[in-house]
């Protein structure tokens, strides 16, 4: 096999006009359903356990048309000991290879001409400490809503890892539909403030994902996640939460590498920070060169509390 190597992604086949186009949409969606229905039996056959997240299964729990909710391509959760096993099944299979990161633990890849996305990981690594051998093991073998059997994952689980995905990518830069995920998932009967709160201290980010409550709550007026945001009150980081406020408020003043450490430092770990951040580093230097690399970890002076 060749060695592998970090790849750079390519152009995303969902554009920004595309996800404005129902039509369109909608067409992805269906294609997306029967491409994982097809990988699947392969996936299984290989020992690898695999669990559908994001636009996948929101766009069929938490809004009333596939269209509605835009999804660029099929994201995908497996336990980082499966890494190697998938990486060999690329190759049985044929299918091409898009993307792989020795750093971030993550394939991307494409098959029935759809792209998949896979991580080991509930954001980048070291950003969270919820894993998907938890995720794996506290979902349930169902075949709602995909209309066939697959690990669906457990709903306050897929809320931190949606929690987790749109603090990784800056808050303000993310899709406004991964917006729209949070603000739905806490309106199903299922969802427990209670249970949500236990979950984000297990996973040791509750500063982070504390700062992310407030943003919603102050910016798209969502009571559930108000008072997610008070019941994750003290902060275990004061200081690091206020910090991240202000950054979200007054974005101008902030150059968006040291935005993306201090991101990346969300643990209420010391040693997971230091490991994200390092990771992140080691990425941009593999991808970018040495300068890039080294930009990204210029933030590691910083005092983030």
């Amino acid at each position: 096999m060749e060695p592998l190597r970090d790849t750079t992604k390519p152009k995303l086949a969902t554009t920004v006009t595309d996800a404005h186009d129902p039509a369109t949409q909608a067409a992805h969606h269906m294609a997306a359903q029967s491409a994982l229905h097809n990988i699947l039996p392969a996936f299984e056959h290989a020992g690898i356990r695999v669990v559908p997240v994001k636009g996948i299964l929101t766009s069929r729990l938490l809004y009333p048309h596939l269209e509605d909710r835009p999804m660029r391509d099929v994201d995908l959760r497996i336990r980082p000991r499966d890494l190697p096993k998938l990486r060999r099944l690329l190759t049985q299979q044929g299918w091409l290879l898009l993307e792989s990161s020795i750093f971030y633990q993550s394939v991307g890849f494409r098959a029935c001409n759809v792209s998949f996305d896979v991580e080991t990981h509930v954001g980048a690594p070291g950003m969270c400490s919820l894993s998907v051998d938890t995720m794996m093991a506290r979902s349930t073998w169902q075949q709602h809503p995909l209309g066939f059997f697959h690990h669906h994952p457990e709903i306050h689980d897929h809320a931190l890892l949606l929690a987790m995905n749109v603090y990784k990518d800056r808050v303000l830069d993310t899709a406004p539909w991964a917006i729209q995920d949070l603000l739905r998932i806490t309106d199903l009967p299922t969802f427990c403030v209670d249970t949500m709160v236990q979950r984000v201290r297990e996973a040791r980010v509750q500063t982070a994902v504390g700062v992310l409550a407030s943003w919603l709550a102050k910016h798209h007026d969502s009571a559930k996640w108000g008072e997610l945001a008070e019941r994750l009150l003290p902060s275990p980081r004061q200081r690091y939460g206020q910090q991240m406020l202000h950054a979200l408020s007054h974005r101008q003043g902030i150059s968006e590498n040291r935005l993306r450490v201090l991101l990346r430092r969300s643990s209420d770990e010391r040693l997971k920070r230091w490991w994200a951040v390092l990771l992140m580093a080691g990425h941009g230097i593999r991808k970018h060169g040495f300068g890039k690399g080294t930009a990204l970890g210029a933030g590691f002076g910083t005092k983030m509390g």
